[in-house]
């Protein structure tokens, strides 16, 4: 019996134009803030929120742990000295700045059917990006969760890649060992996870640079021998 377990961003889908450190968007986020609130606020201001927030953001400063979305805007937002604002309106208005467009691969559904219709275990293990709500990714890939038995976000488990935590914990809900598992992805961090957890590793490689790897789900295909 297979347990496959999917990576997300730039293994099933992408969002459109983001690249993997969304730092450089910050700022469009905090302006949405700004002006869907009018709390005039200075371009200092702005920017001090931008700079602590960045400084959370594990692209930059490798964190492992995972926090609330609240908890990293309530940091972000110490200089604004506006105690009656409420973190959730925050995150909201913020990731409505960013104009996030969700794009599922084209390979990434036939895949699934037909790796599901040989009845293969699926899950999902994603990091969410810095701040992001789970339930925000959980809408943008609404299509793709029928096909999984499981979907589990560094908030779920309460930790990010390169930690095993999350594979761990899709080991106890199947009630199989460790290394039954096998990890999809596309970023080196993956490639460490299995290697923490004990698991296999198989790689994509969307850029299609290296002809040793699979460049697509359809590819992957013939590597599992469906």
């Amino acid at each position: 019996m297979a347990f496959l377990v999917f990576d997300l961003g730039g293994t099933l889908m992408e969002y459109q134009g983001m690249p993997a450190n969304w730092s450089d968007f910050y700022l469009d986020g905090f302006q949405r803030v700004n002006d869907a609130l009018q709390m005039n606020l200075t371009n200092q201001e702005l920017m001090d929120a931008c700079e602590i927030l960045r400084s959370y953001n594990p692209r930059i400063c490798g964190r492992e742990k995972e926090y609330s979305p609240e908890y990293l805007f309530e940091k972000a937002i110490v200089s604004w000295n506006r105690p009656s604002l409420c973190p959730s309106t925050l995150v909201e208005y913020f990731f409505d700045g960013l104009k996030l467009v969700p794009i599922i691969y084209d390979d990434t559904i036939p895949f699934l059917n037909l790796y599901r219709a040989g009845r293969g275990h699926a899950a999902i293990l994603t990091d969410l990006p810095s701040a992001m709500p789970d339930q925000l990714i959980r809408q943008h890939i609404s299509k793709l969760l029928p096909y999984f038995d499981f979907y589990v976000s560094s908030a779920t488990c309460g930790y990010r890649k390169p930690n095993p935590a999350g594979l761990q914990y899709l080991a106890g809900k199947w009630k199989t060992k460790l290394s039954e598992l096998c990890l999809i992805g596309d970023e080196e961090k993956d490639e460490k996870t299995a290697k923490a957890a004990g698991c296999r590793f198989i790689k994509i490689d969307r850029s299609g640079k290296n002809p040793q790897l699979p460049h697509n789900l359809s590819e992957l295909s013939s590597v599992l021998g469906l």
